[in-house]
């Protein structure tokens, strides 16, 4: 019931009980899932995201819980510090945030995963100044980022979408952007291919192309006997 007349509730809640859990095998279905019923998924935002997935409208936005390394300890220090006013830039962030809490590493993680976007910068460029930024926190010893620091990124193209899935799955382990499926929409389409969802009764004892893509691979080892490999 809740699932039908409240949508986004319902897989915000899911969502967000799963990415905080053991796997996160279900999250990517989950996510295709609520795409076709109609709800919008945010990417994760530094500046509005929670912890775990929030509702907006009939949208979902991604927690920042679902990035890797960014545990409730550093989401509490985030959202203290953004209280007193949104993070500007990616200088102002790292001049706001210590270092110890939020690493360079977890910054590419941010910045893979869209959590970043909102500085008007294209992951690429995001990237390729948080590297820069930290050659000269290395070099200064993290004591250089004062009010007349400025360093400008470089004008780097926006990326694929191929590199934004990859990128997100780097970051957080699952396609944030879009259905990984619709990137090969015109070969699917060209071989008539169906999703297992498509198949109908009326096409029993007919020959179907199916499309999918793996989505994780479980290993299955009996008592003395050699692994078994189920790819889902």
């Amino acid at each position: 019931w809740i699932k039908a007349h409240f949508p986004a509730c319902f897989f915000a809640a899911i969502l967000s009980r799963i990415a905080v859990g053991r796997s996160r095998k279900q999250l990517a279905p989950l996510l295709r899932e609520a795409r076709e019923m109609g709800v919008r998924i945010y990417p994760p935002d530094v500046n509005r995201s929670a912890y775990l997935c929030s509702v907006e409208g009939n949208s979902v936005r991604i927690g920042l819980c679902f990035i890797k390394g960014l545990g409730e300890k550093t989401y509490r220090e985030i959202e203290s510090v953004r209280f007193r006013g949104e993070f500007e830039s990616l200088i102002d962030l790292r001049r706001r945030i210590d270092r110890r809490v939020l690493n360079n590493n977890l910054l590419e993680n941010l910045a893979s995963s869209g959590a970043l976007d909102c500085f008007d910068l294209n992951r690429h460029e995001l990237i390729a100044l948080i590297r820069e930024l930290g050659k000269n926190e290395d070099y200064h010893q993290g004591g250089f980022l004062g009010p007349e620091f400025d360093l400008q990124p470089p004008e780097l193209p926006e990326p694929t979408a191929h590199e934004l899935l990859a990128m997100e799955l780097a970051a957080t382990d699952i396609p944030l952007s879009s259905d990984p499926l619709k990137i090969f929409a015109p070969v699917i389409k060209r071989v008539r291919a169906r999703r297992a969802g498509d198949v109908s009764p009326q096409n029993a004892h007919k020959e179907v192309t199916l499309v999918g893509y793996i989505n994780h691979i479980d290993e299955v080892v009996a008592d003395g006997g050699s692994p078994t490999h189920y790819y889902v």
